[in-house]
């Protein structure tokens, strides 16, 4: 397939063929959204709002009336994650490293079962329980941290557009909430420039990949041009 549509009030992206004008791929949605209509329905918080495909045509990034970003494969259709991430949101990467027992970055779990393992077992030394009682303090540290830079970025009401530069390292999301939110393609985690605060909610967001730039409608009838490469609103043309 080479288009990719969504719909009004609709959670679910479909893969169709130029050539044939028919559906020719996987329909993009997530695990637990329901195919059939007899069933029930996706939350109205899915339903999508925006669309764009990364510059190598292998990834479908939707988003939605809540404020979240799922990222798909095209080919397969399957999902490979959402921005922000969370505790079900592995990357592809992270989850194949998951699964033969290796490290990742942000696995707090894993580090509190080991601590957890090593105090209940008997015979350790005051120093090392002191020791994993910090460790276990440090990581709980950590996610709260973690979890705070997430909320702080993440959007609350609708994205409105979505571009990818032509590096697939940063995705840029526009929000009706004003929010213009820069993402790690990879990791998912929210760029440290991120947000950057709109004088207005964005309505639209259109990137030209030669150019690598994007430009944003605003509610006040106002366009803000952002630069994907430098990471800044370069001009602003007043409403």
């Amino acid at each position: 397939g080479d288009l990719v549509t969504i719909h009004s009030n609709h959670a679910m992206a479909y893969v169709w063929s130029n050539k044939r004008g028919a559906q020719s791929g996987p329909v993009l949605r997530q695990p637990q959204w329901n195919i059939s209509a007899m069933k029930e329905r996706p939350p109205r918080s899915a339903n999508a709002t925006s669309l764009t495909i990364s510059a190598c045509g292998n990834f479908a990034l939707v988003g939605t009336l809540g404020g979240v970003v799922y990222k798909y494969n095209l080919q397969s259709g399957l999902p490979r994650g959402s921005f922000p991430r969370d505790a079900s949101s592995l990357t592809s990467e992270e989850e194949r490293r998951r699964r033969k027992g290796l490290k990742f970055a942000g696995d707090v779990g894993r580090t509190m079962r080991i601590l957890e393992k090593k105090l209940s077992k008997g015979g350790m030394l005051p120093s090392d329980i002191d020791q994993a009682e910090r460790d276990r303090v440090n990581c709980l540290e950590a996610e709260a941290k973690r979890k705070a830079i997430i909320g702080r970025a993440s959007h609350s009401e609708a994205v409105v557009g979505i571009a990818i530069d032509s590096l697939n390292k940063t995705v840029v999301t526009a929000g009706a909430d004003s929010k213009l939110v820069l993402w790690n393609f990879t990791t998912h985690m929210p760029h440290k420039k991120s947000p950057i605060m709109l004088p207005s909610p964005a309505t639209k967001l259109t990137h030209v990949r030669d150019s690598d730039l994007a430009a944003i409608a605003m509610n006040d009838f106002g366009v803000a041009v952002f630069d994907c490469s430098s990471l800044t609103i370069v001009r602003y043309f007043g409403g």
